[in-house]
């Protein structure tokens, strides 16, 4: 289907210290913003994260914060739409994703 996540992916994983709001509203210029809370957080320039999102608001925020996105197409229409939306890449295997995380030794 599509390609497979680059395997240089920067990585700040969610852990229970990260205390970032919930998803906010797409109407909102704020919706990224509990992205940008985790990784100042995690004292790391959001610009060096990459987000993992299965829906079009997550594609958005991501976009809004600066950051990269692979999409998750855990449903077939969402390939399209995520690649129309200019994900970075998009792979309908979370197995993929695992792959690459685990070959960025994190």
């Amino acid at each position: 289907m599509a390609a497979s996540p680059r395997s240089s992916i920067h990585w700040s994983a969610y852990s229970p210290k990260l205390t970032a709001p919930a998803s906010g509203s797409r109407q909102s210029p704020l919706f990224s913003f509990p992205l940008i809370t985790a990784a100042e957080q995690a004292h790391v320039d959001v610009t060096h994260c990459t987000l993992i999102g299965d829906s079009l608001t997550d594609i958005e925020a991501a976009h809004a914060a600066g950051t990269t996105v692979i999409g998750y197409a855990n449903k077939p229409h969402k390939a399209a739409l995520f690649a129309e939306a200019g994900a970075n890449t998009v792979t309908d295997a979370m197995h993929d994703i695992a792959d690459a995380l685990a070959a960025a030794q994190l």
